[in-house]
């Protein structure tokens, strides 16, 4: 971790850790009380991921074409190269 970083945990091993080791390094802390919540998908997040899944197979279905066309291609060459 860097000097900046922050981490927010409710990890028993990560805290309990702190605290046996919380004097051996001078850095700010704070303990922050607070309730858990179940997290919910913004707007954006949840049209993310709702797009992802058309654009895939759209990305897949350009290349099953082109890989389609380039094998007509080879025919065709090898058909007139006779």
């Amino acid at each position: 971790m860097d000097s900046d970083t922050m981490l927010i945990t409710d990890n028993e091993f990560l805290i309990a850790t702190a605290k046996r080791n919380y004097s051996n390094y001078k850095v700010p802390t704070n303990c922050v009380e607070s309730k858990k919540t179940a997290r919910t998908a913004i707007a954006r997040e949840k049209s993310v991921e709702e797009r992802i899944h058309p654009i895939q197979s759209t990305v897949i279905f350009i290349n099953q074409i082109v890989t389609h066309n380039t094998n007509l291609l080879k025919i065709i060459i090898s058909i007139e190269r006779r």
